[in-house]
């Protein structure tokens, strides 16, 4: 077996499973039919999860602010717009956007995984 990773994955949605493939696609997949087939660049998918991480790194705000709005958050009787929580001053459960909008640490990175905006204010994060 080799080592390498795989530089594309195409997904077969007709079979339900992963066809892996390492240098090239095969002629045959360039012509595929699209909506069967499901293609995955895999360095592409991996370079834009490492800067993700970089940009959030780089937004962190530092943890006595997050305190702060968090207990502003909690004494307004504030609610998690994403899953209409009401907010708590638990760092490890919530967390706040860089635009200062509190919201549940799960629920932001379920929202983050499909949008690029906070669930509040539209705010690029």
């Amino acid at each position: 077996m080799s080592s390498r990773q795989p530089l594309f994955v195409i997904y077969d949605r007709q079979y339900g499973t992963y066809i892996r493939l390492y240098d090239s696609l095969p002629e045959r997949y360039h012509m595929a039919a699209r909506d069967r087939y499901t293609l995955f660049d895999l360095q592409q998918q991996q370079e834009r999860s490492r800067s993700q991480q970089e940009r959030q790194q780089q937004l962190a705000l530092p943890k006595f602010v997050t305190v702060l709005i968090l207990r502003d958050a909690a004494t307004n009787g504030k609610l998690c717009s994403i899953t209409m929580d009401p907010i708590e001053i638990d760092t490890d459960t919530f967390t706040v956007t860089p635009c200062y909008h509190a919201f549940n640490k799960e629920a932001l990175q379920r929202w983050t995984r499909d949008h690029a905006t906070c669930p509040e204010c539209n705010q690029r994060l």
